[in-house]
């Protein structure tokens, strides 16, 4: 009976030591700083690759789609927000096809950088029912936020995208950022300059958007150093 009682205890004091790693509702694994190096690299070679040594840059939004129709290769279609059991919204914006998700994001990622100055910007988009699956999309204005809420994206049904924009203006005037991916379950940009704060990033964004801990970093110790390593904001809901 002792030794049974003592197995018990071990076994108990097992589960505890483990349940302590668990501080943001998941197993924190260690973090594999050499990974996210690796990653980040990967992702700076895709963006050098996206953009020929010749691209001019547009002065006009005719210019910009012109632009995005020879590094796309596919012809622009008009772009809408989309809805559950309801009508698309329509927007002044075009998108084009891309033969991956590491294109358009590619694209996006370098060309808002480069555009927004002119008064446009630009954001990878994955669709769904109404144009499919992998887009670069052209916007005439500078207004990221205008196409959050024109995408509707939300964590269905909190946050909705009014309380993703307020979060992100909010976020914006303490870290500047630019947007560069927008769908219905997520947002990605990347911030543009140092963090000030990486750790309280991370909590920050734990708490608002608790999957890209869950299904992704797996720590908050994790998440504030993939920001600080690769300046990369993300969000997404599931």
């Amino acid at each position: 009976m002792g030794q049974r009682v003592l197995n018990i205890a071990l076994s108990l004091g097992t589960f505890f030591a483990a349940w302590t790693l668990i501080g943001d509702g998941c197993f924190a694994d260690a973090p594999d700083v050499d990974a996210i190096h690796a990653e980040n690299a990967l992702h700076a070679r895709e963006r050098a690759a996206a953009i020929p040594a010749d691209f001019v840059l547009p002065d006009s939004f005719p210019q910009l789609l012109a632009a995005l129709q020879r590094l796309t290769g596919s012809a622009p279609v008009a772009f809408v927000g989309e809805r559950d059991w309801a009508s698309p919204i329509p927007s002044a914006g075009f998108a084009f096809q891309t033969r991956s998700d590491t294109l358009a994001e590619a694209l996006a990622d370098t060309l808002t950088r480069l555009v927004r100055a002119k008064g446009f910007h630009t954001f990878a988009y994955r669709g769904s029912a109404v144009i499919g699956a992998s887009y670069v999309v052209a916007m005439p204005s500078p207004d990221w936020y205008a196409s959050i809420e024109l995408v509707a994206t939300s964590g269905g049904p909190s946050p909705d995208s009014k309380e993703i924009v307020s979060w992100l203006r909010a976020l914006e005037r303490e870290q500047p950022f630019i947007i560069t991916g927008i769908g219905r379950d997520y947002i990605a940009g990347r911030f543009l300059t140092a963090l000030t704060d990486p750790r309280e990033l991370a909590r920050r964004f734990n708490s608002f958007c608790p999957d890209i801990v869950r299904q992704g970093t797996r720590s908050e110790r994790n998440l504030e150093i993939e920001l600080r390593e690769s300046l990369y904001l993300y969000c997404w809901w599931d």
